[in-house]
């Protein structure tokens, strides 16, 4: 069955698990997947959609042509007519972007095989998004390339239903009372940022072509029998759903690493959720315990960065941190105590209205996170104690040799007053001195030569 629209429609393969699909970004009913024998052969745009959009789909098109990239893993049928690929060329125009590794490389820091060699795992950088009630999906995806141009490896999202998440007389946080200005209930605020299914589909598609991961926190057990059914990979435990004993125990039965957040949360606590996954099969070798302070912002002086440390300690798990701080310096200062697992809020713009703008960093603040992470790691090493390649020429500049500190006879033993110590470092080591000093001299030396053993 072939779906055929009628007007004139911009061609865009988007991978969709329906034959038809509208989505926020654009007005329903513009957005078409055409099928052949099942397996998707196009995606129509129609052209009468606003020129932002129409450059979005265009870009779109264009960057998954150039790369052959079929987000279902089906080949991509390039059999678009002549005068309609014309025509889409002639439209507003923006270049794919194409400089994303300039920032997953920056000055100084290792090539990947470096870290290998090195036994330098990389630390993960998730950011996380919410707040999508006022962006809609067109936004979340400049915010997928965001963070795929800052070089971040994940980009998160929540995934939930607010009538089976929170009671509709619920209150608020005071920091969603304070960013967000409004009276809503804290069910009303949930109720708004919910993430359909067909804009599950959109953001995983372009996080495939744009070379992120998309994860997703499920708060309810039937959010995580969804993304489960996404194929998700990993499954994150929310702060909140620590103490949740049925969800634990489900999220722990899908057979998938675990990122466990701890914000809230006593050492007890964090061990009993522990447990309870372990018990249902998860092994502990699959979690990763992220400390976190739940407050938008969080006060440095509640950070507590140390309880990273006593969590690995405690639990012998891989740990991490969720940053809600002010800047980037608290997660760099993380990874150098060694989270394997970094997690920050980020926006487009911390003027945004929505409850966790004011705490997020901006796109240009998140490159330089991670280029900051990426130097950081680097810059750990392996822990052996030895001349790095970069310094080893300078041995023989810095360091210093036994010299002759005035002219010294053949036969003529040496002493503290014949034998000094000075620059370059090329003769015998200065503490060999004592060892000198039992010798006699089998040459003359003039002054300032260097002493021969």
């Amino acid at each position: 069955m072939c779906l055929i629209p009628t007007g004139k429609f911009l061609v865009v393969p988007v991978s969709a698990d329906r034959l038809r699909l509208s989505v926020n970004a654009f007005p329903c009913g513009h957005l078409f997947f055409q099928y052949r024998t099942g397996k998707l052969e196009r995606a129509l745009v129609n052209e009468s959609l606003p020129d932002s959009h129409r450059r979005t789909a265009i870009t779109r098109f264009e960057t998954e042509r150039r790369i052959h990239l079929d987000t279902i893993g089906q080949p991509l049928v390039d059999d678009v007519p002549d005068q309609l690929m014309q025509q889409s060329l002639r439209a507003p125009h923006i270049a794919a972007r194409t400089d994303a590794d300039t920032h997953r490389q920056p000055i100084g820091s290792c090539r990947r095989q470096q870290r290998h060699a090195l036994f330098i795992k990389t630390t993960k950088c998730a950011v996380a998004l919410r707040g999508l009630d006022d962006v809609e999906v067109e936004l979340a995806l400049r915010l997928i390339d965001a963070a795929a141009d800052a070089g971040a490896d994940y980009v998160k999202f929540q995934t939930f239903k607010a009538d089976r998440m929170v009671t509709r007389s619920a209150n608020r946080a005071q920091y969603q009372i304070q960013n967000t200005g409004t009276s809503e209930s804290q069910f009303e605020m949930l109720k708004r940022l919910e993430l359909s299914e067909d804009a599950h589909a959109i953001l995983i598609a372009h996080c495939k072509l744009r070379g992120i991961a998309f994860l997703s926190t499920g708060f309810d057990v039937e959010s995580l029998n969804f993304l489960a059914g996404l194929q998700l990979q990993v499954f994150k435990v929310p702060s909140g759903e620590l103490t949740n004993l049925p969800y634990l125990r489900h999220i722990g039965k899908l057979g998938r690493p675990v990122i466990l957040s701890t914000g809230m949360a006593t050492l007890s606590e964090v061990g009993a959720a522990i447990s309870v996954l372990e018990q249902v099969g998860t092994k502990s070798d699959e979690i990763t315990v992220l400390h976190c302070t739940t407050e938008y912002p969080a006060p440095m002086e509640d950070v507590n960065l140390r309880a990273m440390i006593t969590l690995r300690d405690a639990f012998k798990v891989k740990v991490g941190y969720s940053d809600h701080t002010r800047g980037i310096e608290i997660p760099i200062a993380a990874v150098a105590l060694g989270a394997s697992i970094l997690e920050k809020h980020f926006t487009l713009d911390r003027s945004l209205p929505g409850p966790d703008h004011a705490a997020s960093l901006e796109p240009g603040e998140l490159a330089a996170m991670i280029a900051a992470v990426r130097n950081v790691e680097c810059a750990l090493g392996d822990g052996v104690k030895r001349p790095s390649a970069s310094e080893a020429k300078n041995i023989g500049i810095a360091r210093k040799s036994l010299v002759a500190s005035c002219q010294i006879r053949a036969g003529e033993a040496f002493t503290l007053e014949n034998v000094a110590v000075k620059r370059p470092g090329t003769g015998i080591s200065p503490m060999r001195l004592d060892e000198i000093l039992l010798l006699k001299a089998r040459r003359d030396y003039q002054t300032d030569e260097l002493i021969e053993s």
